[in-house]
């Protein structure tokens, strides 16, 4: 049913059955990323957020910095909160794209809500990336300004000189 109904809603309960009784494989989810059905798109990457070993993170990762062209605005959404969910540093520049993707100011909080103090070298990717030109857009400077935000807002005098030295860098 997961793989193979016409109905999308019968896809995406079948997915988040199979996960609520621990019997939804990665490969699974994975092909779920690519499902005609937005809110199964969707879904699909919140499910790939535990689960995965590192080869198929390693596919997420990849998969998760295609979501940026998503036409869906939820899925570009839910892959900017996933993205932001991963501890592997190969996951920061998947983010950086996808929190750039949206105009909405969720995009750029929902880019920050896990990043659990890797804010710092967050910003030092995007400024890495900025070097050189302008902003992409709103969007782009946002992200930037809320990121320097939550360093400062952390109070913690090594990663304030971190950050006034990657702005320096910049």
């Amino acid at each position: 049913v997961a793989r193979g109904s016409i109905r999308p809603l019968a896809r995406l309960h079948a997915l988040w059955t199979l996960d609520g009784l621990a019997a939804l494989a990665a490969a699974l989810k994975l092909a779920a990323l690519e499902d005609p059905d937005e809110r199964v798109r969707a879904a699909a990457f919140r499910l790939c957020e535990t689960g995965l070993d590192a080869a198929q993170q390693t596919i997420l990762i990849a998969r998760l910095g295609h979501a940026a062209d998503d036409p869906s605005e939820s899925v570009r959404l839910q892959a900017t909160l996933t993205a932001s969910a991963l501890t592997a540093p190969a996951a920061l520049p998947a983010l950086a794209r996808v929190a750039r993707s949206g105009t909405d100011a969720l995009f750029q909080a929902a880019a920050l809500t896990g990043l659990q103090h890797r804010e710092l070298d967050f910003l030092r990717l995007l400024l890495a990336e900025s070097r050189g030109r302008p902003p992409a857009g709103p969007a782009e400077a946002d992200v930037i300004s809320l990121t320097v935000q939550c360093v400062l807002e952390a109070a913690d005098p090594p990663r304030a000189s971190g950050l006034f030295d990657a702005v320096a860098a910049a």
